[in-house]
């Protein structure tokens, strides 16, 4: 994996206030002068480099395991993407092929919310390319039901129409539109607080690339998006 060197607001607070007390012991007025955090290990603006920008942030990042925190203290990782043969999702992989939808990426989140104080629902997946492209990941109960079968209001008969446009039977599409209510039902809910739990989102369609620049997930809601990055890193 490639990355750049990155330096967090902590650490570039700390260099601010070293470089208006001159070290981070020195004295002032006849007082000591502490860094604001002792504990840290500041960086010295010589080793970092005149070429260096902080706000490049972690640079390329490629596939493989991420993890995030959230707020609220659940702990999530994450293959991006998952493997398409893997037993979580043959179920939807099964109606998805079923009902001839296109193909499409997934993540499987093993969401650690045992020490959370609040649900984890994974509302978005969010992944970043080089040219600012955006590929949303979103909740696999919501894909179920966009992908049913829907009946055909306009037809002369009952049928239901499949997403590519093709014509079922009342009595075929009757069978597949209940199977998209179990599933639906099966995935629609997050994670508790306290609990731990695998959730699953998709991305329609098969084109995710090779690079990113940035991961981001919104755990709870559409306010709390935080970052997510390689375990490796």
């Amino acid at each position: 994996m490639k990355t750049k060197t990155l330096i967090t607001t902590l650490a570039i607070a700390g260099l601010a206030l070293a470089g208006c007390s001159g070290t981070g012991s020195a004295e002032a007025g006849g007082k000591n002068v502490q860094p604001l955090f002792p504990d840290y290990d500041y960086i010295d603006e010589a080793d970092v480099g005149d070429d260096f920008d902080p706000m490049e942030g972690m640079g390329i990042m490629e596939p493989g395991e991420y993890e995030v925190y959230s707020m609220d203290g659940a702990h999530i990782t994450f293959d991006l993407p998952a493997d398409p043969e893997d037993e979580a999702l043959q179920e939807i992989e099964q109606y998805r092929q079923g009902v001839q939808a296109e193909p499409v990426t997934y993540i499987i989140a093993d969401v650690d919310n045992r020490d959370g104080a609040d649900s984890v629902d994974m509302y978005q997946v969010a992944v970043f390319d080089e040219d600012g492209n955006k590929y949303e990941f979103s909740e696999v109960s919501n894909y179920i039901s966009d992908i049913s079968p829907k009946t055909d209001w306009e037809g002369d008969d009952d049928t239901y129409l499949l997403p590519n446009g093709e014509r079922l039977s009342l009595e075929e599409g009757s069978n597949l539109r209940h199977q998209s209510v179990d599933l639906h039902n099966e995935y629609l809910y997050g994670a508790s607080a306290g609990e731990r739990k695998a959730l699953i989102r998709v991305y329609e369609g098969d084109d995710l690339p090779d690079e990113f620049t940035r991961v981001s997930v919104m755990p709870s809601g559409a306010y709390d998006e935080v970052e997510a990055f390689p375990t490796d890193f």
